[in-house]
């Protein structure tokens, strides 16, 4: 069987709405296509996302700040 590679760009944490919750997804473009990657060890995209994190391939930025639009 072929192994897949990706090529990972443009990595951005995501967080659910609400101020205080922490990031549940990575938006990353995947071989030329936006995805969003749940953070989770049973997910193979993010798997191949965090060994590259790991290795200092790719940086994730922060998540933008929660604003409530009141």
């Amino acid at each position: 069987m072929k192994e897949e590679t990706y090529t990972f760009t443009d990595a951005k944490y995501v967080t659910p709405l609400g101020a205080d919750l922490q990031p549940n997804a990575i938006r990353v473009t995947i071989n030329g296509k936006q995805s969003f990657v749940p953070i989770t060890d049973t997910n193979k995209h993010y798997v191949a996302l965090k060994a590259e994190i790991d290795a200092g391939n790719v940086i994730v930025e922060d998540a933008d700040a929660y604003v409530d639009a009141d």
